[in-house]
């Protein structure tokens, strides 16, 4: 897949940013240089990664965008600590549907630092974005934020439910036992509501800031 202008920025910013890095003998080799790359950052040996992961990015690779966010943010591999490039490399993952960007990026609006002002509602968009993905944590995390009104939205127990639900369906236990006490607080299942509950979660979203 041809990266669109916005990528192609984002990874002429990284290679700029990293000097002259000398690229791996696997360069132009797609599927050797995102393993290798992978590899090498799950061993922490970051020098190692960042060549292959320069090189898996300029092929339209998520995971790499991830891991070379997660190096500019911390300083490792060689990459100079860079927030701006963390977060348009995360950004760029997340918005490719990479659940662990998403979730990464919903933790970082909810806390706010390293140069991101917490936006509450931005970490509910991206906590439903890896929701939709079947990811468990943000299942459970968006069930409590209904349940107990955190992070500025209103008690919504069917909301809460039918995140519950899809947790419970993966056979997740905390998510079945808290579905058991609701049902003995009568709450309805969201199956007979799943419009209603659908509209709701677009509505949250529809008019949040792009940033």
């Amino acid at each position: 897949m041809i990266m669109n202008s916005i990528k192609k920025t984002i990874i002429a910013c990284c290679v700029s940013a990293t000097g002259l890095l000398a690229l791996p003998a696997s360069a132009g080799l797609f599927g050797n240089a995102h393993d290798d790359g992978v590899a090498a950052y799950e061993r922490g040996d970051y020098e190692g990664a960042a060549a292959n992961l320069l090189d898996a990015a300029t092929h339209d690779d998520p995971q790499a965008y991830f891991y070379l966010g997660n190096m500019y943010r911390h300083g490792q591999g060689g990459l100079a600590y860079d927030t701006g490039s963390a977060y348009r490399l995360i950004k760029a993952a997340a918005t490719e549907g990479y659940a662990p960007a998403c979730m990464e990026l919903a933790d970082w609006y909810n806390q706010g630092g390293d140069g991101l002002r917490a936006n509450p509602s931005l970490s509910i968009l991206w906590l439903q974005k890896a929701a939709k993905q079947n990811v468990v944590e943000a299942q459970m995390r968006l069930a409590d934020i209904y349940l107990h009104g955190q992070l500025g939205v209103l008690p919504d127990a069917e909301l809460a439910r039918h995140w519950l639900e899809l947790a419970a369906a993966q056979g997740n236990a905390q998510a079945q036992a808290k579905l058991s006490s609701l049902r003995l607080n009568a709450i309805p299942s969201s199956d007979s509501n799943s419009d209603r509950v659908a509209a709701r979660t677009v509505d949250l979203t529809a008019n949040l800031p792009r940033n």
